[in-house]
């Protein structure tokens, strides 16, 4: 069984050097550029999303790797673990966090406190492109090892109206906290991508990491899995 990458015990002593916001926000940019050029050369049925890890060494200088994963067909997937270890390998500093870019049939919903009933309804019976203000969204995610995250998402034929921004805090609470487990078990993209980031920092999260790890002791999050449907859910309530 895969399991989370494990941190060497005694040369974890330096605190991890994240980047400014500035850096992030820019680096959001890039993915989701990145993400929408490749988007216009797939097949309509194509279910891929990019991977990416971030590092940085004690000279703030940036390191960056991402590979594609194309999920499309039946034949069995890779492991998370797996991917996420040979990135944070490719960029030969310490890493601070993963990312996610994807595009897909979403909505963007400002200021709103939660998702609407109809809105969940047409996403879990896959007929949100009904909704007159539903198109494709390429979004982008970045956690770090402190469980932050940090959102960006625009409508690919409505660039003009610009990507919306927002962030917030995975481990701000035990209730947060299990809703994220929760997605773990599922096997949700976005929360496997998640787990990743924040084992990077095992012993300031240790409850959490615990727990993760029972999650894939137990056989789950051994893949990635359903990169559209329900991902979409992820997305629609950004606020400015």
């Amino acid at each position: 069984m895969t399991q989370p990458p494990r941190a060497a015990s005694a040369i974890s002593v330096a605190p991890i050097p994240y980047p400014d916001p500035l850096e992030i926000d820019a680096q959001l940019a890039e993915m989701m550029a990145v993400r929408r050029a490749s988007f216009s050369h797939e097949r309509p049925a194509s279910k891929t999303v990019h991977l990416w890890c971030f590092g940085r060494d004690q000279e703030s200088a940036l390191h960056i790797a991402h590979t594609p994963a194309d999920f499309t067909g039946d034949t069995e997937r890779s492991a998370i673990w797996e991917m996420t270890a040979q990135l944070s390998a490719r960029i030969r500093s310490r890493a601070w966090g993963f990312g996610l870019a994807f595009c897909a049939m979403g909505e963007l919903l400002h200021d709103a406190k939660s998702i609407p009933d109809d809105l969940l309804r047409e996403v879990n019976t896959d007929r949100l492109r009904v909704r007159p203000l539903a198109d494709l969204l390429c979004a982008a995610t970045i956690f770090d090892a402190r469980g932050r995250k940090f959102c960006s998402a625009g409508y690919i034929h409505a660039s003009e109206r610009g990507p919306t921004s927002w962030q917030n805090d995975t481990l701000d609470g035990q209730q947060t906290i299990d809703t994220w487990l929760s997605h773990l078990r599922a096997d949700i993209v976005t929360a496997q991508v998640w787990a990743a980031a924040v084992s990077l920092s095992p012993d300031q999260n240790l409850a959490v990491v615990r727990g993760i790890r029972a999650i894939a002791s137990k056989g789950r999050s051994t893949a990635m899995t359903r990169p559209s449907g329900r991902e979409p859910a992820q997305i629609m309530t950004a606020s400015r």
